[in-house]
């Protein structure tokens, strides 16, 4: 079972970059005057039109469009719950409600409602609370540490988190067999479970976390490659010990991807993108994106890269094989495999 339904065509958008995959467009939707890099939130029409014309999906993101469409397709399609900041997605993903094409859920907003309910699949959990600050979601609040004077203490990015995942309803459910986890550190999945009833019982837990971000809270080596450093493997190994899966992205590095395989943990280093005119810098992101697709899509995480690598990086993660439509321009695209150790 594909992301889309047979005939029907799922495009992703990212930004910047949006003019390179503007040929993917079904005949008759044309970007807007000045949208090279941006499509305007204010272009609904557009999208609305998208949406309508032979079951496409359109998805405008950030920089890290690629993840966020993937996200938002496996998402409208009720195979994965994804918790974490919706940050300037969280507009779109509100329109998109509003629009009727999937769900928007917010855990703050939640706690407003009488008893706690079980969240049901297909569901985008947003730490934003509708107000500017270092706690209106993780990336205000690192944004706020980098940029205020005096700065905020690395050492106090955990708490942010830890203040953020502490407004979950202590009796959330997660009713999907899949739930993403976008937030900096891996050991902020220690927390997840003290609020997430029966997860590991029914759901299968995919932790994303950024290795510019991780560096400050783990020894993490640059300097003979691109080696996770042995704390951070550690708190990687305590978490797929439970079955679940963790994707370290390092941007134009690449990205790790670690699971347990019977009694050691599996490392598997995945080398960056490279596709014609496509800039690297949001590879991980890419790789988060096709990982979520190709579970969604439930395609292989090999069929998965090579869309990705089709797709490009910072422009979208799943335009091939994922939506199910074939492509006849992977040529233009290189991908290498990289080389599965154990540890």
């Amino acid at each position: 079972m594909g992301l889309t339904r047979r005939g029907s065509r799922l495009i992703f958008i990212g930004n910047p970059m949006i003019d390179v995959v503007a040929r993917a467009f079904p005949s008759g939707i044309s970007l807007p005057d000045g949208a090279s890099r941006h499509l305007p939130m204010e272009e609904l029409k557009l999208i609305e039109e998208a949406l309508n014309r032979q079951g496409t999906l359109l998805f405008r993101g950030p920089s890290g469009g690629a993840y966020s469409a993937a996200a938002a397709a496996a998402i409208y399609h009720s195979k994965v719950t994804l918790i974490g900041s919706a940050g300037s997605d969280g507009e779109y993903f509100r329109k998109g409600a509003a629009m009727g094409k999937f769900r928007f859920f917010d855990p703050v907003a939640a706690e407003r409602e009488s008893g706690h309910k079980a969240l049901p699949a297909g569901r985008f959990i947003s730490f934003t609370e509708g107000k500017t600050g270092p706690f209106a979601n993780p990336s205000a609040a690192l944004s706020f540490r980098q940029n205020h004077v005096p700065p905020i203490s690395r050492r106090d990015i955990p708490f942010f988190e830890g203040f953020l995942l502490s407004r979950l309803p202590a009796s959330l459910t997660v009713g999907s067999s899949l739930c993403a986890v976008d937030l900096s550190a891996p050991f902020i999945a220690e927390r997840l479970h003290d609020h997430i009833v029966s997860l590991e019982k029914k759901s299968r837990l995919i932790l994303f976390g950024n290795i510019e971000e991780s560096e400050h809270f783990f020894d993490v080596d640059f300097g003979s490659g691109r080696q996770p450093g042995s704390a951070l493997r550690k708190a990687i190994d305590t978490f797929c010990k439970r079955g679940h899966r963790y994707l370290l992205k390092m941007g134009a590095q690449g990205a790790w991807m670690f699971q347990r395989e019977e009694e050691k943990l599996e490392e598997r280093y995945i080398p960056p993108l490279s596709a014609k005119e496509i800039h690297p810098v949001n590879t991980g992101d890419a790789f988060a994106g096709a990982f979520l697709g190709s579970i969604a899509a439930e395609h292989s995480l090999q069929e998965a890269l090579e869309a990705a690598a089709y797709a490009g990086a910072a422009v979208a993660s799943v335009i091939g094989n994922i939506a199910g439509a074939g492509s006849d321009q992977t040529d233009k695209a290189s991908y290498s495999e990289g080389e599965t150790t154990t540890v």
